[in-house]
């Protein structure tokens, strides 16, 4: 699915699922947050934007405004 449509459905997120299907979303995302910040030059915005649209998907819309 091309980026656009992903980011129109709220999917982004699922690209960072694709090889870890055993594991929680949020598990994979976090250590995908964590392994960004060890980078010497970081952005973890792509990472939140994610867990952000993984947020307002179980409609938890406090923490989905934060993390955008």
């Amino acid at each position: 699915m091309r980026l656009e449509k992903q980011l129109i459905k709220k999917m982004y997120y699922e690209t960072f699922l694709m090889e870890n299907e055993t594991k929680p979303t949020l598990d994979v995302l976090g250590q995908a947050y964590v392994n960004e910040e060890k980078n010497e030059i970081s952005d973890g915005s792509y990472i939140r934007f994610a867990q952000g649209e993984f947020y307002y998907r179980h409609q938890d819309f406090e923490a989905a405004i934060f993390k955008w």
